[in-house]
């Protein structure tokens, strides 16, 4: 026997003993009252919510049968319709803010967006009408269509990016129309003296 057969064999005799640790599985879990889908790639996305009333506090990571998962990303429509969520904290460990994620999330008024968000996407908080004001962080690249469609008591937005991320003018359709767009101080030639329908303002992210 060479060596290439020597090593298949003893490998496949080590899986089968189960001595080499497996891959992580995909599967669907429901930890506390947040649901996930866990990914091959050791990552986990939220994908629904058995209790939303109040504050929820999602962790930047689960462990499932010993295998830990880092949470990447809020699924599409994974908080639909969460009439009593409050508040949501999402940790430094999600890049992804998907679809629709809290569409009707009517009582909503705080959220916290941490700056390892790449990606907002559409209607992903249609309707949240309670949310007053959000900070969008320096690592938001895009945000989708309609994303803040008829969010009608938003009257501050805050960017932290010195260019605007990639969106149009759908974004915040419906939104008040004295809503204010506030940029990094010395970003003007940037974004201008008006933002689409909306007035603009300089701000110190800092503070």
């Amino acid at each position: 026997m060479n060596s290439k057969h020597l090593l298949f064999s003893l490998t496949v005799a080590l899986l089968s003993a189960g001595l080499f640790p497996s891959a992580a599985q995909a599967a669907t879990i429901t930890i506390d009252s947040l649901i996930y889908q866990t990914n091959g790639d050791g990552t986990a996305s939220v994908t629904d919510c058995t209790d939303s009333s109040g504050s929820v506090e999602i962790p930047s990571s689960i462990t499932v049968d010993g295998t830990p998962y880092t949470v990447t990303s809020i699924g599409n429509r994974a908080f639909v319709d969460c009439s009593s969520l409050t508040n949501i904290i999402i940790p430094d460990s999600v890049q992804t803010i998907s679809e629709g994620s809290f569409a009707g999330c009517n009582s909503l008024t705080q959220i916290f967006i941490p700056d390892s968000v790449l990606s907002i996407g559409n209607n992903a908080f249609f309707s949240c009408k309670s949310l007053k004001e959000i900070i969008i962080p320096n690592s938001v690249s895009s945000i989708g269509e309609y994303a803040f469609l008829y969010c009608k008591s938003l009257n501050k937005v805050y960017f932290q990016s010195q260019k605007p991320p990639k969106m149009d003018d759908s974004t915040f359709s419906k939104c008040p129309s004295n809503m204010m767009i506030y940029y990094p101080a010395g970003a003007e030639p940037n974004w201008g003296p008006l933002w689409h329908e909306f007035s603009t303002a300089p701000w110190d992210p800092v503070k």
